[in-house]
């Protein structure tokens, strides 16, 4: 009997927590604040614009006036507005979203199509979108959300990600430096130089003008190249596989290491010297030779393809 009102006891006390969360939350709800908030940004002779969201998405939108808009809910028993902050100091102008609170908001900001100040976005949550805008540099911190650079040109790119996607395309750019630790990485249509460094991830490059450094431990490489005036290719990995497709007459010297697996090529390789081919690497000269491109992998294939 007394082990039964025990129980009884303990499921009693089970039900009543779980009904007491379930008021919580449906009071929560009901006493959220809509957030409906826009600053003007002063931009004129600024040297850069910092966007400072911790979590939420944030657009970039082409428009004459500059300013920045925060739209959403915030749940909290408190009406902390405004939400918004807009700052300036030392030629820094600041946007942010100055709150801890819970909340589902979403921060858009309008800028004229040609920016001449640099632009820094730092994101803790949340995907981030630019599309046909420029900048001096653009400088992206994020640790978890996807972005999606469209469209773009200024004179450095650089996008640090610890997790989520990115996907940039049809930019102008004398260097583009991506790092991530865990994501998928996809540059298509883009003139730059670019030195992408990934923990985890596939990576996919299609009709990059520039050089390409691109370094791996986890995941997959896929080089697709249309202008057979390539630039020095250096590509490493660890572990996964690399494919590089390039013109049928493009000219290029070519260093192909597998530590562990196969090298094959469609192309026709002029081995001299010290050079060597076998399973594991291919060292020679394709249409007479040209740039230099070097491939690494320590377990997994390589394969160098023409088109």
């Amino acid at each position: 009997m007394r082990n039964s009102k025990i129980a009884r006891i303990v499921v009693s006390a089970l039900l009543s927590a779980v009904l007491i969360f379930l008021l919580t939350a449906c009071r929560i709800q009901d006493i959220g604040f809509d957030i409906d908030e826009s600053e003007q940004l002063p931009i004129d002779g600024i040297n850069t614009l910092i966007v400072d969201f911790k979590s939420g998405d944030i657009e970039f939108v082409e428009a004459d006036a500059a300013r920045v808009e925060l739209k959403g809910k915030s749940f909290s028993f408190v009406d902390e507005a405004p939400y918004l902050k807009v700052s300036e100091s030392n030629g820094n102008l600041t946007a942010e979203f100055d709150s801890i609170m819970n909340s589902i908001v979403k921060m858009t900001v309008y800028l004229p199509k040609e920016n001449m100040f640099n632009l820094k976005i730092i994101s803790t949550s949340g995907n981030i979108k630019i599309h046909d805008m420029a900048f001096e540099n653009i400088d992206i911190l994020s640790t978890s959300g996807n972005s999606y650079i469209d469209g773009c040109s200024g004179k450095n790119l650089d996008i640090d990600l610890t997790s989520g996607n990115t996907n940039v395309s049809n930019v102008d750019f004398k260097d583009i430096q991506i790092n991530g630790t865990s994501g998928n990485i996809d540059v298509l249509t883009t003139q730059a130089n670019l030195n992408v460094e990934i923990l985890s991830g596939s990576v996919d490059i299609n009709d990059v003008s520039g050089s390409l450094d691109i370094q791996g431990s986890s995941g997959r490489i896929d080089v697709d190249l249309a202008n057979k005036d390539i630039k020095p290719i250096n590509i490493r990995l660890s572990s996964g596989d690399v494919r590089l497709t390039l013109d049928a007459e493009t000219k290029f010297n070519l260093d192909a290491q597998a530590s562990s697996g196969n090298v094959a090529t469609d192309f026709e390789v002029t081995i001299k010297g010290n050079s060597t081919s076998d399973d594991n690497s291919i060292v020679g000269k394709c249409n007479g030779g040209g740039s230099l491109v070097k491939l690494q992998v320590t377990s997994g294939d390589i394969n160098v393809l023409e088109k």
